[in-house]
């Protein structure tokens, strides 16, 4: 199953710094639902934002064991499973099972920058499937609707597959 959420969200330009990167990237792909105002540490101590920065961006070549990160972010196996499952179902990362009952996680391509090639390509085709199953119904002729509709302020881009 794919399952993501998109937001247009401006790249930091100031500070290029990783926990700002990090924090940047968890927002754009909406990984972690926001409950209420920005805490202090603007999420960083959230156990996506130490997944990403901590493992998976910091060693993108190595696959790590399940039952080893619930020990180091302090999750219990639900609450690790949750998060790995939006991130897997994101096309961000993968897994293999090893037979004991965990699982070993990895960033898909061995890299951030395959990774999110590999996101870019599932998302492409996702949408020219969906667009395809409309084209037929779909009529684009240019009908009067009588009135133009008002300019409104646009929110940002939004998409969910």
């Amino acid at each position: 199953m794919f399952s993501v959420r998109l937001t247009e969200i401006a790249l930091p330009t100031s500070e290029r710094e990783i926990d700002n990167l990090v924090g940047w990237f968890i927002d754009t792909l909406c990984l972690v639902r926001k409950r209420g105002e920005a805490t202090a540490d603007q999420g960083r101590a959230g156990p996506v934002h130490r997944l990403l920065r901590d493992y998976l961006f910091a060693q993108p070549e190595v696959s790590w064991d399940a039952q080893m990160l619930a020990d180091e972010l302090a999750l219990t196996p639900a609450s690790l499973n949750h998060h790995l499952t939006r991130l897997v179902e994101a096309g961000i990362i993968g897994f293999s099972n090893e037979g004991k009952g965990w699982r070993r996680y990895f960033l898909r391509g061995g890299s951030l920058t395959n990774a999110i090639e590999f996101f870019g390509l599932q998302c492409e085709t996702i949408v020219k499937q969906r667009m395809a199953l409309l084209d037929s119904k779909w009529n684009r002729g240019n009908p009067n609707l009588g009135s133009e509709p008002v300019p409104t302020e646009t929110p940002p881009l939004s998409l969910e597959l």
